[in-house]
């Protein structure tokens, strides 16, 4: 058995039935022509069923002793693999809806910590593969990379694999070689140093600067009323995600932001519930290092968005200004300690929601960001990918919703398009689509100030 960390083991300390720490999203697939779709779907629910579940996934919590650890058990694969069939005419709000219904329920802590389902029956000849994972398992870069193995990069290869599968890719010889001869490793005191250096000076000025669990009162923070969830998906152009990166000579986070801020504010407004003042949002930086497997490697920065009254093209220009702000400061601290700063940010709501009206006046974060992209190196930006022929057309999240934060938007790249999965609560943002649609148009917007 082997000890849980403690960034893992506090998302299972800080569960509970209203904020469930399981990530969860699907994979949209486009059934292979001249095929039977009930055939075809049977041919790979029966290989899925075959593949044997490797670590993390063969792992459940030992809560016996002092502290938990992991310890491995055999896997059900009738519990943790299921099929469903949407009725006709299978439309996407069909699919909202059983997604919804999926990741309400938390994950049994008796068995281990994931659960898969097929869906059939999807209209425009689609049919879905969707998952959901325990956040003490894996962090949502580890969990990207285990989704990419599973799927090949040509339609002729015919191979199922799954998630929970071994899909390790043999390594290179370079690679091999390169990590033979590497033996350096980072000792504690060598962080210390660094963490005392930073403590000095005006580094204590420099995170007040960043107004850090100064974010405004909104109606996106408050205790969630149930474990229901508000799902919504769609797409934006990497390509012109891209362009407006290149042009404005910011990074695609950068930009992320500035569309997903753009289209908040003008939801909140238009509902009867904003201005709200400048958001603050809390966005995941991976400190996966290369070959590492499971667990939660990842700090958290906490960055200013713009002002309500901002156009697209503006409030991109403060918001990169704030992120480049909170990366130089943050840059050198130890792994360690953003993984800290991480549980602070997270976990302070849990404290704040037991005093009545504190919560909703003082969050520390309004909303969570992401985006996970593919492994750097990789060439899954540049090819379509498949499962036994079927293509992959959309990789979507159904983000958590951290103690406190009522709407999370995370973005995974694909070749051509940025997939976006927006988590909400009926309270917060009862129109997802809606909110997508704000954001396409807020690129469209900002695409075309820059080049003016």
């Amino acid at each position: 058995m082997s000890r849980i960390k403690p960034f893992d083991a506090f998302f299972l300390a800080t569960e509970t039935r209203r904020s469930p720490w399981h990530m969860a999203g699907c994979e949209v697939f486009e059934l292979p022509k001249g095929l039977s779709a009930s055939r075809f779907v049977d041919q790979l629910e029966a290989g899925m069923r075959e593949q044997v579940a490797a670590a993390p996934f063969n792992q459940v919590v030992d809560a016996k002793g002092i502290w938990p650890r992991w310890r491995t058990a055999d896997v059900d694969i009738d519990y943790h693999f299921q099929r469903q069939v949407l009725p006709a005419p299978g439309s996407d709000a069909q699919l909202m809806s059983a997604l919804e219904h999926f990741c309400a329920a938390t994950l049994d802590r008796n068995a281990p910590l994931w659960e898969c389902l097929l869906i059939e029956g999807l209209a425009e000849h689609r049919f879905v593969i969707a998952f959901k994972v325990h956040h003490a398992l894996v962090d949502g870069q580890g969990g990207l990379k285990m989704i990419l193995r599973a799927l090949a990069t040509s339609a002729r290869d015919k191979s199922v694999r799954a998630l929970w599968g071994e899909n390790k890719p043999r390594a290179s010889s370079r690679r091999r070689k390169r990590e033979k001869g590497s033996t350096a490793k980072p000792s504690s005191a060598m962080s210390f140093a660094r963490l005392k250096k930073q403590m000095s000076g005006d580094w204590m000025q420099k995170m007040r600067d960043l107004r850090l669990f100064r974010a405004p009162a909104s109606a996106l923070n408050h205790k969630p009323d149930s474990s229901a969830r508000r799902f919504g998906m769609g797409d934006l152009s990497l390509e012109q995600v891209r362009d407006c990166a290149r042009e404005a000579d910011v990074s695609i986070n950068d930009v992320l932001l500035c569309v997903v801020d753009a289209a908040v504010q003008r939801y909140l407004l238009e509902s009867g519930r904003g201005p709200t003042g400048e958001l603050v949002a809390g966005m995941p930086v991976s400190l996966r290092t290369e070959g590492a497997e499971g667990g939660n490697q990842a700090g958290l920065l906490t960055i200013n968005l713009g002002e309500p009254e901002l156009s697209e093209s503006g409030r991109l220009e403060v918001i990169a200004a704030n992120t480049g702000r909170a990366k130089s400061y943050l840059r050198e601290l130890p792994s360690g300690f953003l993984m800290g700063y991480g549980i602070a940010v997270l976990g302070m709501p849990l404290l704040l929601q037991n005093i009545p009206g504190l919560l909703e006046k003082r969050p520390v974060i309004n909303l969570g960001v992401s985006n996970v992209s593919p492994p750097k190196g990789s060439n899954y930006l540049d090819n379509n990918l498949y499962l036994k022929g079927a293509r992959l057309t959309g990789l979507y999240t159904q983000p958590i919703l951290p103690p406190g934060v009522l709407l999370n938007v995370t973005a995974a790249s694909m070749k051509g398009k940025l997939c976006l999965g927006i988590g909400s609560t009926k309270e917060a943002i009862d129109q997802p689509l809606l909110l997508m649609q704000y954001m396409e148009e807020a690129l469209h917007n900002l695409q075309a100030q820059l080049s003016d």
